[in-house]
This record gives C-alpha cells, structure tokens and sequence, in this order.
C-alpha cells in the first residue's frame, strides 16, 4: 500500500529518488542513441520546481506559455499512494514514442516531441521538478540546451543502436 506524502522530508525523499531514476532512465536510452549523458543541475531543478508547483496547486498541468528551456512535462496519479509513481516509468512513457518516429526526418513528427528531447543529442544539462498532491505527481523535465529544433532532427536524434 502507497504511503500519503504529508512531511516535507518525505517529499523531498521522494523527490530524490524520482530525479535519480528519471536521470538514470535518461541516460540509458540516451547511450542507445548515441548521446551522452545529462547532467543534472541546480538552477535548472529549481525552475523545474517551481513549474511543478504551479501545477500541481492548480491541479492542472501544462507547458510554460514562455519558456527558454526544452520541457517534458508527465502527470501520474494511483489511489493507492504514489510510491509506485517513479521517474524511470515517467521517462519511460516519453521513450515509448519512438515506436512512431521515423529518423529520416529533419522536421517534428506529431507525438514524438517527448521522446525526441528525451534523446537530444545536443541538450547536456536537465532540471527536474517533482510536485506531490494527494497521490497525484507532476513532474517537469526542463533541457538545456533546448532540443526539438527545426531541421536539425536527423543531427540530433539517432536510431538506436
């Protein structure tokens, strides 16, 4: 049974393990496609946070309107409690779109923008905000340097190996 996040340290807690796995499933499936590893960084996870708080206060998430970062965003709820609510299957859900990607494209394919920056060759750093409501969790994945730029998709997003 899922525990109730009440204690900020335990939120926190959380919160820490949810960036580790999501930094890890990163940089796994970005090793399959021949990009190197992010890292993670302060400033970024603190902008991260504070969009994932909006968010999660408002009960509603969405893209920043005005943003200078590449951005994920992933929401998950389970009445059962949130500890099965983790950053690997979140990036996970973002991978699972290559399924529609074609790699001969220079341009967005509609339903693949997650998976794209997941891979982004070019991007090397990545915040992360994680929002905790009741057993609801949203997460925001920010990227620098942005990816999914327009005609630069065969560069930067490589078929597995």
């Amino acid at each position: 049974m899922g525990k109730c996040m009440s204690r900020s340290d335990d939120v926190g807690a959380y919160r820490s393990k949810f960036r580790r796995d999501a930094l890890k499933a990163h940089n796994d499936y970005r090793k399959k496609h021949g990009a190197g590893t992010l890292k993670l960084t302060g400033n970024l996870n603190k902008y991260a946070q504070q969009w994932a708080d909006k968010c999660a206060k408002s009960s509603k998430l969405q893209h920043r309107t005005e943003h200078k970062y590449g951005e994920n965003i992933h929401f998950a709820s389970d009445s059962r409690g949130i500890d099965g609510l983790t950053g690997d299957k979140a990036v996970k859900a973002f991978y699972d779109e290559c399924q529609k990607y074609s790699y001969n494209t220079t341009q967005h394919i509609p339903g693949t923008g997650h998976f794209t920056q997941t891979v982004w060759k070019d991007s090397k750093r990545l915040g992360i905000g994680v929002a905790v409501k009741n057993n609801q969790v949203f997460a925001i994945f920010n990227y620098d340097p942005p990816g999914n730029v327009g005609g630069k998709y065969k560069d930067n997003v490589k078929p597995p190996k």
